[in-house]
């Protein structure tokens, strides 16, 4: 990784400074004919400065770059079908061929003799995407975003935050004053510690309560510090023990914290033996000994409990407006404990009253909650904190609330919102562009996939021109952290469903091709030492002629490996104008490529809606159905309700926002000349700029 790799990535621009030669021009040309292979070109003041360059240096640059293209285009690897002359020879071949070639790989390992015939050119000419000047402090400036704003980090966002700040000198230089995320601050904080990069009484600084050594100690054991999943501590050495047992014997009413996660606290305390430094932190001492004792404490959430079943909202009331954020959290619980309208406006009355001190994600949270409360949907589907790659979806039994009641929230919370806005740079008349709508807000990156662009969970991405939809999956055994995987079997399939998600048919390991649909698979692989490749094509007009509406997307572990657990593996999906013309594997064609990487053994990463002619970004896992083999059809009830959910998820949307923004902010208008802040593809503040998004207009 460098700072090229960083740029090019999360901003299409890279950082190059001018120099006092001469670039042959035939060599720049040959480096911009090359690039066009990727759909890509520089722009013309990255040529001009590049023109200052000698040869030598330009060519040693240019060959790290092109590999930082292919890497992020999946094009590093050699796509090498089973079929090699994909789809050619899948749509020629016959049943008995097929059979016959399946045995003789399956039992025997051997695979058909095929020359790779020669293919015309690529009919696609895509327009190409021009890759900007950055400017020299760009990086500094995307790394304290990611690290000064709300939410939390993608895996990626950690890689590149650790390579910008172990290369400073002085990286307290980049930290905030205040954390607005505690999960970011831990997570950076453990980076600079074990790094020994910042000093413990820097980080004492920071760490002011017992949930916030807790999240350090989950850091520090490689867990998750939302605390919403299960750590296996380490075992910590000597300094770090002294380290956080002084920590926390300098907060003097800990115990409630703890209390509320006893049970972590005490394989924490496993793991500390606070016992042995009794005399020199003795309030430590005794806050593990109140908890190994079970001594009650009358904690925030037992007197919340308490009062709901007591039906006395006077002192509910009095008792949430204590902490504001835990107001917002429970509010649609308690409305729903008490049943009366008037009941009901005095908790929102109350909520009012703080709803000024609540963060801006927990109000966006509830706009995105109230905004749809009481639509009627078969299902309901929410993300378990912690691991949003899961999605649960139940059947939708919510009792509905009066329409005044959350008419009345949603004005509070906009009301709120817009005011907290106001305060900000004014944007002046605003101009957004109404592809906008199509994307979510960008929540849950905590679980989110490395991909070429982060698209939000169940944002809607048109995806142009081209009749043929090619997915791609790879993969490769071999050594995982010094132990080897064995034979790794992964496979790609795509399941069809009608508008009304009933299951029609699916293209797969056991069903290679589909003449009425026009789909086609390459053919299985099931062991990858050298890494394999499979391709599914899908001729969209014919998909959506038959009545085809839903194209999920499915790659399944069959032989139990997690995703995470491999040296490599990622899939993806190109647009193409036929069947025949380019190679099976065109780094121009690529829409998007995205590493398979959570800990499950099922990915549904898109689902394409031939209707509409878009993607619905899913990046989602699924349990494996014990019952059954891991592929796609025994698992296609699953998918069907997965679909509808992620269909029939309505979510406010970022247009939303930037409006809300807009008219705080400034005027919101109509005509795109007349903008001083204009909102578009071709400007600062894209879809995919999630850094620039949540840290201004998230937070």
């Amino acid at each position: 990784m460098n700072q090229t790799n960083i740029l090019f990535r999360r901003k299409n621009s890279l950082y190059i400074e001018k120099q006092e030669n001469n670039l042959p021009k035939p060599l720049l040309a040959t480096a911009l004919k090359q690039l066009e292979a990727f759909s890509y070109t520089f722009s013309l003041e990255l040529i001009e400065i590049l023109q200052t360059w000698n040869d030598q240096e330009f060519i040693a640059w240019f060959i790290d770059f092109r590999e930082t293209i292919a890497n992020e285009l999946g094009y590093n690897v050699d796509h090498i079908p089973f079929y090699k002359n994909f789809p050619n020879d899948v749509m020629k071949i016959d049943e008995a061929e097929i059979y016959i070639n399946s045995l003789l790989y399956y039992i025997f390992d051997v695979q058909p003799l095929t020359l790779i015939q020669k293919r015309p050119p690529l009919r696609n000419k895509k327009e190409l995407k021009i890759i900007k000047l950055a400017k020299q402090d760009d990086l500094i400036l995307i790394i304290k975003r990611l690290i000064d704003s709300t939410g939390s980090f993608k895996s990626q966002d950690i890689e590149d935050i650790e390579f910008v700040l172990l290369a400073q000198n002085k990286p307290q230089n980049l930290l905030p004053e205040l954390f607005l995320s505690k999960e970011k601050m831990v997570i950076v904080l453990k980076l600079l510690y074990q790094s020994k990069k910042i000093s413990e009484n820097e980080i004492a600084n920071y760490l002011k309560t017992a949930t916030d050594i807790l999240r350090f100690c989950v850091a520090l054991s490689d867990g998750d510090p939302s605390l919403s999943m299960n750590t296996k501590f380490k075992s910590f050495s000597r300094k770090e023990r002294k380290f956080v047992l002084s920590l926390l014997n300098e907060i003097p009413h800990a115990i409630e914290e703890m209390v509320k996660r006893r049970n972590v606290w005490i394989r924490v305390g496993e793991k500390l033996h606070p016992g042995e430094y009794s005399k020199r932190f003795p309030h430590t001492a005794n806050l593990f000994n109140i908890l190994r004792n079970e001594k009650q404490i009358s904690t925030y959430q037992s007197k919340i409990t308490k009062y709901i079943s007591e039906k006395n909202l006077t002192k509910l009331t009095n008792e949430l407006i204590k902490r504001p954020g835990e107001f917002a959290r429970k509010l649609d619980f308690v409305l729903r404990s008490f049943t009366e309208e008037n009941d009901q406006r005095y908790i929102v009355s109350q909520f009012s009253i703080v709803c000024k001190d609540v963060s801006t994600p927990v109000l966006l949270s509830l706009w995105n909650h109230y905004n749809k409360r009481n639509d009627e949907r078969r299902i309901r589907t929410f993300f378990p904190k912690g691991n949003v790659a899961k999605l649960y979806a139940i059947e939708n039994k919510i009792i509905k609330l009066s329409e005044v009641i959350i008419d009345v929230v949603l004005n509070i919370v906009k009301k709120t919102l817009s005011e907290r806005f106001s305060v900000k740079e004014s944007l002046g008349k605003v101009w957004i562009d109404e592809s906008y709508r199509n994307f979510t807000l960008p929540n849950g990156l905590r679980s989110a996939s490395k991909s070429l662009r982060t698209i939000p969970r169940g944002s809607n991405v048109p995806i142009g021109e081209g009749d043929i939809i090619r997915f791609f999956l790879y993969w490769k055994e071999g050594d995982v952290d010094g132990v080897h995987t064995g034979t790794v079997d992964i496979d790609l399939s795509a399941v069809f469903y009608d508008d009304n998600f009933n299951y029609i048919s699916d293209i797969s390991y056991y069903e290679l091709r589909n003449q009425q649909f026009k789909c086609y698979h390459s053919g299985d692989f099931t062991s990858a030492p050298k890494g394999a490749s499979e391709f599914i094509d899908c001729h969209i007009p014919t998909l959506k002629n038959n009545g085809i509406r839903y194209v999920v997307l499915s790659v399944n572990s069959f032989s139990d490996h997690s995703f995470c657990n491999l040296p490599s593996c990622f899939a993806g999906w190109m647009l193409r104008d036929d069947f025949k013309s380019g190679k099976v594997f065109e780094p121009s064609t690529v829409m998007d490529r995205f590493d398979l990487a959570n800990d499950q053994k099922i990915c549904i990463p898109l689902i394409f809606d031939t209707f509409e002619q878009k993607i619905i970004w899913c990046d989602l896992g699924l349990q494996d159905n014990l019952e059954y083999y891991n592929n796609a059809k025994s698992n296609s009830n699953s998918l069907a309700i997965l679909t509808e959910a992620m269909t029939e998820k309505n979510s406010i949307s970022l247009y939303e926002l930037l409006e809300l923004h807009a008219v705080a902010r400034g005027e919101l208008v109509t005509n795109k000349d007349e903008a001083d802040t204009v909102f578009t593809f071709n400007e600062e503040v894209t879809p995919y700029r999630y850094d620039l998004i949540v840290s201004e207009f998230m937070s």
